[in-house]
């Protein structure tokens, strides 16, 4: 969806575990109002909404211009402000109430939060099913007064059944091609490495132009195999996508040591750009949409598929230079490229790649923290262009991004399902 490319999106942060999260993600009186908002959910049979940390961010923006205005206005076109590629809206609520000199501050925040919610309490947007996540933003003024914004979001979705959103087909139906060679290049050892990948087809019934997704496995930078991804690419096939694992150069736990590592990145993400387009030269035989490609990566691989989405091709000339490895979608888990920000390995432009990042409050095997890997997604959206970030709390490393996986509903297949253009 070519609109998406064009303004920043405010979808990002989802997060799960909703009382802790909500705990975390908000201050104390913004916590009270997301705890109200779920407590009249769950009366009415709703699901609780999780909070999205970048919406309530922008929720916070507009109580501080309703601070600077000394007014309560609603945003002019708050689609816009708060999530332009959203299809089924956002609905705000705004208000301020006169912070009592009487009483402590933190109680005098509390005061004018319980006089604001009191106003919006009875607002039957508030447990309407349509709503997905939400935001919630105050801010303190001089003037002496309360000023807070919550804003709910209804996010992209997919059909809960059909192609490309459920399976359609059994494993035995797929046709599996593999060890096909898109490429050679020099490896580290100085050696012609033959480039190879493995195809996972769905059958011959299925439309003449089939969206694809690129696996590309994890290990380090040093280890793990296209095979990694088998069962991976089997779901996508039986869905009806067009399935590819990949091969990459690998490094030595030596050279991927300190500035090494963005070296041997480099290279990674070099290959997996010409994988694209390697596909995209042969789309006709395998009978693949140029234009509706995705990559899909895990822990290394995962830093692969973000730099697919964002790098410059470091080698754009070559038997396959007339096809761009531009790719419509690309998704990580365990892995950023906030190392690769201002170092000439990436930038970022409105015209990427949208991106969907999933990573734990503290990376078991990195010990990045998420508000670290989230840098990247900052840059992505200061560029102008979207990057939704899904935060599990505690510590781990990579999640499952299987199709029909633990991800794929409320988050990775409406992800492919919009930014592929799935729908048509």
């Amino acid at each position: 969806m070519d609109r998406s490319r064009k303004h920043q999106s405010a979808r990002g942060v989802r997060t799960v575990a909703m009382a802790a999260v909500l705990a975390l993600a908000l201050g104390a009186c913004e916590y009270v109002v997301g705890s109200n908002v779920n407590t009249l959910r769950s009366a009415e049979g709703r699901p609780a909404l999780p909070v999205s940390t970048v919406l309530s961010d922008t929720a916070r923006a507009h109580s501080t211009a309703m601070c600077s205005a000394g007014a309560v206005t609603p945003s002019p076109n708050a689609g816009e402000e708060y999530d332009p590629e959203s299809h089924g809206g956002v609905y705000e609520l705004v208000g301020s109430a006169p912070l009592p000199t009487e009483v402590a501050p933190g109680s005098a925040n509390l005061t004018a939060t319980n006089e604001i919610w009191a106003g919006w309490q009875a607002d039957p947007q508030l447990t309407a099913a349509r709503w997905d996540d939400m935001g919630v933003g105050e801010v303190v003024c001089g003037d002496g007064r309360l000023y807070m914004t919550t804003v709910l979001r209804d996010s992209p979705s997919m059909p809960a059944s059909g192609l490309y959103s459920s399976a359609q087909y059994t494993p035995a139906q797929l046709q599996e091609i593999g060890g096909l060679q898109y490429g050679q290049a020099i490896n580290e050892q100085g050696q012609n490495q033959a480039l190879l990948l493995d195809l996972y087809l769905p059958p011959g019934t299925t439309p003449a132009a089939r969206p694809t997704v690129v696996l590309i496995h994890g290990g380090g930078f040093t280890g793990g195999t296209r095979a990694d991804m088998r069962d991976a690419a089997r779901t996508y096939a039986q869905r009806g996508y067009v399935a590819a694992s990949i091969s990459y150069r690998l490094g030595t736990p030596s050279s991927i040591a300190g500035a090494g590592l963005l070296t041997v990145a480099g290279r990674a993400i070099d290959d997996a750009m010409e994988s694209v387009r390697w596909l995209k030269a042969n789309a006709t035989t395998y009978r693949i949409d140029s234009g509706r490609v995705a990559a899909v990566g895990f822990s290394a691989g995962g830093a692969i598929a973000l730099g697919v989405a964002v790098a410059s091709d470091p080698t754009p000339g070559g038997p396959l230079a007339a096809f761009t490895p531009a790719v419509a979608a690309a998704v990580s888990t365990g892995a950023h490229i906030t190392p690769g920000i201002g170092t000439g390995l990436v930038g970022f432009e409105a015209t990427d790649a949208p991106v969907l990042m999933f990573h734990y409050g503290t990376d078991s095997a990195t010990g990045d923290s998420s508000a670290y890997a989230f840098e990247t997604c900052t840059a992505v959206r200061a560029s102008g262009n979207t990057c939704d970030f899904v935060t599990q709390p505690g510590s781990g490393h990579t999640t499952n991004l299987s199709g029909g996986g633990t991800w794929w509903t409320p988050e990775l297949g409406p992800f492919l399902w919009e930014h592929l253009g799935l729908a048509g």
